[in-house]
């Protein structure tokens, strides 16, 4: 310590060490992500995971967490925890502006309203007593951004009683919601290259199939134009024969190609079933 220095009080050690614990306590709310981006874990349960530890760092009563969709723009909730269907069913799709979490969503920043009943977003309106009628007196929203800075999600915390968020929670909210876009993009990336194994697939399908069927058909085609030309000689019982025997071996093909494909596919979709929610 440099001559001049202040030397820090009892209470401002105190302070510190306490800041820090929690610091450390928030960042470990973080860790269970961080080592399910990992592992081979569905979406719906990171996104559950996310959920808890936002409501651990948060100390809040309720959650949910919402997706944007895609077809209908609006965010729809996809895990939640403490609210009955009521609640679910009121605020399952919300538009950009409509209500705290459309807010956030437009503006593309939190939204923290401390009690419904005076916000003037909610003030006197069936949002409001739907709000009120859960105990969800007080909630944050914290948008889920892309690199891109689109909103893809939504984190939202609630509360029968606004604790208050100090700086360093909202920052581990922030952190969360980082983690939670670069989880769902992974599913994203993961269901894209899915269904590329789907395509391709059925190319090479495709390919064999015209490659193992053309040597059958060519014959086929040609013993039918023998017979055409000589219908009634001694050689057609035998060209009838052998056309026979390219058609079997046309269907003995075509029947081993789709099984074979059909475990593939089942394969494939095994694979998406568990894994395209990474």
């Amino acid at each position: 310590m440099k001559h001049g220095d202040e030397v820090p009080s009892s209470l401002e050690l105190f302070q510190l060490k306490t800041r820090l614990a929690t610091e450390l306590a928030g960042v470990s709310h973080l860790r269970p992500i961080s080592d399910r981006l990992q592992r081979d874990i569905s979406l719906p349960a990171l996104l559950m995971q996310a959920l808890q530890s936002a409501e651990d760092i948060s100390e809040s009563d309720f959650g949910n967490l919402q997706l944007l969709d895609g077809q209908s723009g609006s965010l729809k909730i996809v895990v939640q925890h403490g609210f009955q269907q009521e609640f679910l069913n009121f605020f399952n799709h919300v538009h950009a502006g409509q209500f705290g979490c459309g807010v956030a969503m437009q503006r593309r920043a939190r939204v923290i309203v401390e009690d419904v009943a005076s916000h003037p977003i909610f003030r006197g309106t069936e949002a409001c007593a739907a709000m009120l009628q859960a105990e969800a007196r007080a909630f944050q929203s914290t948008p889920i951004v892309r690199r891109d800075g689109s909103v893809i999600g939504m984190i939202s915390t609630h509360y029968r009683r606004f604790p208050g968020l100090g700086e360093s929670k909202l920052q581990l909210l922030d952190l969360l919601a980082c983690q939670t876009a670069e989880l769902i993009e992974a599913a994203e990336i993961e269901r894209m290259l899915r269904q590329n194994e789907s395509v391709a697939a059925a190319a090479q399908l495709a390919s064999t199939l015209a490659h193992e069927l053309n040597n059958p058909l060519q014959a086929l085609t040609n013993l039918m134009t023998l017979l055409a030309r000589q219908p009634n000689t001694p050689e057609a019982q035998a060209w009838l024969n052998m056309a026979r025997e390219e058609l079997d071996r046309m269907v003995e093909t075509t029947q081993r190609l789709l099984l074979s494909y059909s475990h593939q596919l089942y394969s494939i979709d095994s694979k998406t079933k568990t894994g395209d929610t990474h």
